[in-house]
C-alpha cells in the first residue's frame, strides 16, 4: 500500500515520461485510476529493450516492490467481477443498515440504533480498504481518510461493543462488566486518537527507539480488541446459563 508512484520510462528521444499511482494520489493524476491497485499502463515493445525507473514514497516503510505485468484485458475483467461482488455486499449493508433504523424508530431499542453505526463504520472502512470510496465518493478526501483509519476500526469495535452489551442487558449482570466496558473502551480510543493526530500533525513520531511509537498503538489497541470479544462471550455465556 504505497502513498505515491511515479515511474520513469525513457523515449526514444532519451526524454522521460512520468506515469503516476497511489492510494494518496488524486483520481486526476493516476495513469489507470482504479484505486484498490497501483496500476501503470505502459506500451511494451516486441523484441526492443526498454528502461523504466520507479520512485516510491510511503510514510511508514518502503521497499522493492513485487511488480507484475498482466494484459489489459484481464485486469479490466478482474476489476468488473470485483465491483460486481463489493457492490452486492455495500447494497445488502446498506438495506440492513436502513432495516435497523426503522426498527430503532418505531421500537425504541437502543441495540438497534447500535447495530446501525456499527453497519456503517464497518461499510465506511470496507470502501476506504477497497479504494471505491477514494474512487466514487471522497474523491478529494484520500489523505484525510488515511489518517482516520484507524479511528474507523475503532469506531466498528465501539458499536459493536455497545450493541452486544445492549442487546444481552449485561447491566443486570455484576456491576463489574459495566465498569470492564469503560475500560475497554478507553484502551481502545486513546492511542487511536494519539494515532489520528500523530498521522494528522505529524507529531509524536518516534520510530528511532526501540519499541517505537506505532508498535505500542498497535498492542494497547490488540489488547482493546481482545478485551471486546472477552466481555461480549463471557456474559453471553452467563445470559444463556
Amino acid at each position: 500500500p504505497n502513498d505515491s508512484i511515479s515511474l520513469y520510462e525513457i523515449d526514444n528521444n532519451n526524454t522521460f515520461i512520468e506515469k503516476k499511482s497511489g492510494r494518496l494520489v488524486s483520481g486526476k493524476e493516476k495513469n489507470f485510476p482504479i484505486w484498490n491497485q497501483n496500476y501503470i499502463k505502459v506500451n511494451l515493445k516486441k523484441n526492443e529493450k526498454q528502461t523504466f525507473y520507479a520512485r516510491i514514497t510511503n510514510d511508514e516503510s518502503t521497499a522493492y516492490p513485487l511488480v507484475t505485468v498482466n494484459s489489459l484485458d484481464y485486469i479490466t475483467r478482474i476489476d468488473r467481477v470485483e465491483r460486481f461482488l463489493l457492490g452486492s455486499l455495500y447494497g445488502m449493508m446498506l438495506i440492513l443498515a436502513i432495516y435497523y433504523l426503522i426498527l430503532f424508530f418505531f421500537v425504541k431499542e437502543r441495540s438497534y440504533i447500535y447495530y446501525f453505526f456499527f453497519i456503517i463504520s464497518f461499510g465506511l472502512v470496507l470502501m476506504n480498504e477497497s479504494g471505491y470510496g477514494a474512487e466514487l465518493i471522497w474523491k478529494n478526501s484520500a489523505v484525510f481518510f488515511n489518517n482516520i483509519e484507524f479511528l474507523l476500526w475503532g469506531l466498528i469495535l465501539t458499536f459493536f461493543l455497545l450493541f452486544g452489551i445492549s442487546y444481552m442487558n449485561i447491566r443486570h449482570l455484576k456491576k463489574i462488566w459495566s465498569r470492564l466496558v469503560i475500560i475497554n473502551l478507553l484502551i481502545i480510543w486513546i492511542p487511536l486518537s494519539l494515532y489520528t493526530i500523530r498521522n494528522a500533525l505529524g507529531l509524536l513520531n518516534l520510530s528511532g527507539i526501540k519499541f517505537s511509537f506505532d508498535d505500542s498503538l498497535e498492542l494497547i489497541t490488540g489488547i482493546g480488541f481482545i478485551g471486546v470479544v472477552i466481555i461480549l462471550i463471557i456474559p453471553a455465556i452467563l445470559r444463556i446459563r
